[in-house]
């Protein structure tokens, strides 16, 4: 993933890293908001302003991840996505653009309506490059459950942890719906062709941990 930034940057390109999230409560059922938000993202995609904002820009391709925390206000679904574009973009009016759009799609998927503050966040080619450091090779195969929430939020992996140091019932159950709602999902997802056009070979995870970087 950073090969693919650093190749599409130094061809021109523009890396932009889209934060979307919703409102959401302490009832919700993971499972639930994981639906509705599907919902959202592909209705915020078949936008038609949508189609014509990216294709302006020149989208080549995104690399997309769902993530999940848990805290006082239950399970905190939300999507990370790096937009490649071909052509420089001023992020203050792509991100009013961009949320515009997807307020709209995850009120119609039956979301409460995303606040400006927090609904939708666009930041510049630093903080995708940021973000995908996380993502590297030892982080894809083996660390991903190392990474912590912050102080008010937990990830998944937190919970595991509170089940293993004082064997916390709910942590335990809450870990089992996350599990639950996330088997067989990918981390990672790429547009079709992207991996392609910088020549990022695709290799088994045999073929990882086999190699000496």
């Amino acid at each position: 993933l950073e090969i693919l930034i650093a190749s599409h940057q130094a061809a021109g390109g523009v890396v932009l890293l889209v934060t979307r999230t919703f409102p959401h409560q302490r009832t919700d059922v993971l499972a639930d908001l994981l639906g509705q938000m599907a919902k959202a993202e592909a209705s915020y995609k078949a936008h038609r302003d949508y189609k014509a904002m990216v294709k302006a820009f020149g989208l080549v391709g995104a690399v997309r991840a769902v993530e999940v925390t848990h805290g006082a206000n239950g399970w905190h679904p939300h999507v990370h996505e790096l937009l490649f574009l071909s052509l420089a973009v001023v992020v203050d009016d792509l991100e009013e653009d961009l949320f515009r759009l997807w307020q709209g799609a995850a009120v119609r998927a039956g979301l409460p309506s995303p606040s400006r503050a927090h609904g939708l966040q666009v930041q510049d080619g630093t903080h995708a490059a940021k973000y995908a450091s996380k993502w590297g090779l030892e982080a894809e195969l083996t660390q991903w459950h190392r990474k912590r929430g912050k102080v008010e939020s937990q990830t998944p992996f937190d919970l595991l942890r509170r089940v293993f140091d004082i064997q916390d019932k709910h942590a335990a159950a809450l870990f089992r719906e996350y599990a639950e709602a996330f088997h067989g999902r990918h981390q990672l997802q790429f547009s079709r062709g992207l991996k392609k056009l910088y020549a990022i070979a695709e290799l088994s995870d045999e073929e990882l941990t086999q190699r000496q970087d």
